[in-house]
């Protein structure tokens, strides 16, 4: 139907005119097709566009400058096209003139049907981008109901393209990048498996890939990305939301108009961060591949590894009786879902909802010391909180710093400045296939081991 609109109407057009006048039209076409391009990054400072900045991404500049530079063709080619007309008529004789009108007829016809193919391809390109964002994007049918007709429009026919086989040749005249559709692909696998049993191992591994952990931990992806009941955001995906709805939340927004952010999303490889999320290994930062590179092998996200570091407390306090240990194993389970330490290439981030800030080792009572033979200096683990009201915390960053590393070894310091009183810790950092020792220097020696992120248990 689209086909026979188009194609038909620059028929029509070419029949109503003549072929002079569709040849500058034609050419006038190829050469606004170079050099649109070329004038979209200009284009913003002259006029208003689109004030979403996801339409930039769909190639916004690009087709304001195809209206523009058209306009100026067609202005420029109608005094040219009197002129022309003008000089052939008084310099052809009559039969001459007669056997012009014939094949300038016959031309314009051919022309017509030529430029609307070319037309139908430009508009198909056009469209492509926008219906394969909202094909990804496809929310619950009674979401999908509520999206604005443009988008239903573009995705009905971005499906007939594909099933026509138009959908290829369309890409040459496609004004998105090829990250674009990197960026579609990946914005469709988290919209539909950040919710339900999927968030938790989705958001990990969000948070986990190194080249984006310095970006997840700017203020608007951590707004996007914190797992309550209250975020508005996660809970629109978890209800299937349509895609309309999701772009115009407030941090969405600022996510895409932050050009620092933006920044740092460029540098992301997004085929690799695809694959990424979709099976949980990255070719370009998985542990071999850091090996080979000479970069630090902490790169990346690690969770709390609960019976590894449980032994490492009955180590350091073998003292413990069952009730201790209990007590300490029930602690350890309520902090490691939500607790994720990553590691970017200069800075760490422990995020989840409680790290305490003191060693668990303190001085028992005197019956409980003389019970379990300790010496006068002996300590033992006590809890900070009991798990009902740790669960109750809200996920968030409890700790950020620079990291330094000397040969196999890294160093690093947590500090509490708002604790009563302010306190901080000397961090000791060893890896050790797939696992992460994590030496608290100043809290008696404390180990807590971390396991890789997406790694086998």
């Amino acid at each position: 139907m689209l086909f026979l609109l188009v194609v038909g109407a620059f028929t029509l057009l070419g029949l109503q005119t003549d072929g002079l006048r569709m040849a500058m039209l034609f050419v006038g076409t190829l050469l606004t097709l170079i050099f649109a391009p070329m004038l979209a990054g200009v284009l913003g400072k002259f006029i208003n566009l689109p004030e979403h900045p996801l339409w930039w991404e769909l190639g916004a500049g690009k087709i304001w400058a195809f209206v523009i530079l058209m306009t100026a063709v067609l202005s420029a080619s109608q005094p040219l096209h009197r002129k022309l007309q003008h000089h052939i008529k008084h310099t052809l004789e009559s039969n001459r003139l007669a056997e012009w009108d014939r094949a300038n007829s016959i031309a314009g016809i051919t022309l017509g049907g030529i430029l609307g193919v070319l037309y139908l391809m430009l508009l198909a390109g056009i469209i492509t981008p926008l219906g394969y964002a909202a094909t990804q994007l496809r929310p619950s049918a009674t979401a999908a109901a509520k999206e604005p007709l443009g988008y239903r429009l573009a995705a009905r026919l971005h499906r007939d393209f594909r099933t026509l086989g138009l959908d290829k040749s369309a890409r040459l005249f496609d004004p998105a990048s090829d990250r674009f559709y990197d960026a579609a692909d990946i914005t469709g696998l988290l919209y539909h498996n950040l919710r339900d049993q999927n968030l938790r191992d989705f958001r990990a591994r969000l948070l986990a890939y190194p080249p984006l952990i310095e970006a997840t931990h700017t203020a608007h992806l951590l707004h996007l990305l914190h797992p309550s009941s209250t975020n508005t955001f996660l809970m629109g995906i978890y209800n299937q939301t349509n895609a309309t709805h999701l772009l115009h939340h407030a941090h969405v927004r600022g996510a895409l108009a932050d050009e620092l952010l933006r920044k740092k999303l460029s540098q992301v490889d997004t085929r690799d961060l695809y694959e990424y999320l979709r099976t949980g290994k990255s070719s370009l930062s998985d542990p071999e591949m850091l090996h080979t590179q000479n970069r630090p092998v902490l790169l990346g996200g690690w969770e709390l590894d609960v019976p590894a570091t449980q032994k490492q407390f009955e180590a350091i306090y073998p003292k413990m009786d069952d009730r201790e240990k209990k007590k300490v194993r029930e602690y350890l389970e309520a902090i490691a879902p939500t607790l994720m330490l990553s590691f970017s290439e200069t800075y760490f981030y422990l995020d989840g909802r409680y790290f305490s800030n003191r060693s668990l080792g303190v001085k028992p009572p005197s019956h409980r010391a003389s019970a379990a033979g300790l010496a006068a200096d002996g300590l033992l683990p006590r809890v900070p909180a009991s798990p009902s009201v740790l669960a109750q915390l809200s996920v968030r960053t409890l700790l950020a710093g620079p990291w330094q590393a000397t040969g196999d070894v890294f160093y690093t310091k947590f500090s509490w400045p708002h604790a009563q009183p302010p306190m901080s810790c000397e961090v000791e950092l060893q890896e050790f296939s797939n696992r992460l020792r994590v030496t608290l220097k100043d809290f008696n020696q404390e180990a807590y081991i971390f396991r890789r992120t997406g790694s086998v248990e």
